[in-house]
């Protein structure tokens, strides 16, 4: 009876050895355990610029020949993992409480900036490229979405850096005459 309790306590202890001696590899194997490697990238620094909290005042022009409604808004954006902006964005249209969210990153194998809309007015999400122009300062591009009405949509957008506190994002579509117009601009400042 006392032969018994000893070969399972062999066994165990050569089951132990055997785990730590496969965890003693693995781990010699495996590259250092330290901070992860950052996938941040040289065009990933330009999304740093937009971080914080904007007050800004939204323009939009709901009918040609007609005045422009302005409306205040306020935008905060912060980045997670050096990679992607998360921007949410507040203010009214057409009398009504308005919320946006969006998410932008550069992805490095389409080499343009990713950009996902979606709001309180619409029940689908919009996406586009977008690409930095530095002579210009502008991040613009393509995106494809639905407006309220629920029909598709395609706008061009423009977001010009006046300077490092101030920003104008403007969005143009094509009128029924084919000719591309403005159809929102929004002037960010940095809130102070």
């Amino acid at each position: 009876m006392s032969r018994a309790p000893r070969i399972v306590s062999a066994a165990a202890i050569a089951a132990a050895a055997c785990l730590v001696a496969i965890t003693a590899l693995r781990a010699a194997s495996e590259p250092s355990q330290g901070a992860p490697q950052s996938l941040a990238t040289a065009e990933h620094k330009l999304l740093e610029k937009y971080v914080g909290a904007w007050d800004a005042e939204v323009t939009m022009q709901l009918a040609s020949g007609q005045p422009a409604v302005k409306s205040p808004a306020k935008s905060t954006a912060r980045l997670i993992g050096g990679i992607w902006l998360l921007t949410d964005f507040d203010s009214s249209m057409m009398g009504a409480p308005f919320s946006g969210h969006e998410v932008l990153g550069y992805d490095t194998k389409s080499k343009h900036y990713c950009v996902t809309w979606v709001d309180s007015m619409s029940t689908g999400f919009s996406t586009g490229e977008l690409d930095f122009d530095a002579k210009s300062a502008t991040l613009g591009g393509n995106l494809n979405g639905r407006d309220p009405a629920d029909a598709p949509m395609t706008w061009r957008q423009a977001d010009v850096w006046k300077d490092d506190d101030t920003r104008e994002w403007t969005m143009y579509r094509k009128g029924a005459d084919g000719k591309e117009q403005v159809e929102l601009q929004i002037t960010y400042k940095r809130h102070k």
